[in-house]
């Protein structure tokens, strides 16, 4: 199945999980994120914070600070939307102070720009109760 604008459902699954793996990376990540965020990025945290792709608290100066030691994608499902693309998935997350395991439900949108996928909002809410 092609998704639109190009890529296949399964290169924006894969790109989904690397999101995961990158931001294990902390800091060493910045460039990779930097590429794949849209300059007016709305990205909403698990704590209700709201931020955007750079500045004080931007999703890139956050990477120097991960609170977790593990990051896995779960349950990744691609919806074609016009010609952008609704990405819903679990992020299972094990934290570094007390080995604690949390599950993220995370909703993001994505647009083609030039012959890459831009990410331009990226919603997370913790899933309590399992």
């Amino acid at each position: 199945m092609m998704a639109p604008s190009g890529g296949t459902v399964d290169d924006l699954i894969a790109l989904n999980a690397r999101i995961g793996e990158m931001e294990q990376q902390g800091a060493d990540a910045a460039q990779f994120f930097t590429d794949l965020l849209s300059d007016d990025l709305v990205f909403r945290r698990a704590s209700g914070k709201v931020v955007d792709k750079s500045g004080p608290e931007g999703f890139i100066e956050g990477l120097k600070n991960n609170p977790f030691k593990s990051h896995v994608a779960e349950d990744i499902t691609v919806h074609p939307v016009g010609n952008r693309v609704l990405v819903t998935l679990v992020v299972v997350g094990t934290r570094n102070d007390d080995g604690s395991v949390h599950r993220y439900r995370n909703i993001r949108l994505f647009s083609r720009q030039d012959s890459r996928w831009i990410l331009e909002c990226r919603y997370n809410y913790e899933i309590t109760g399992l």
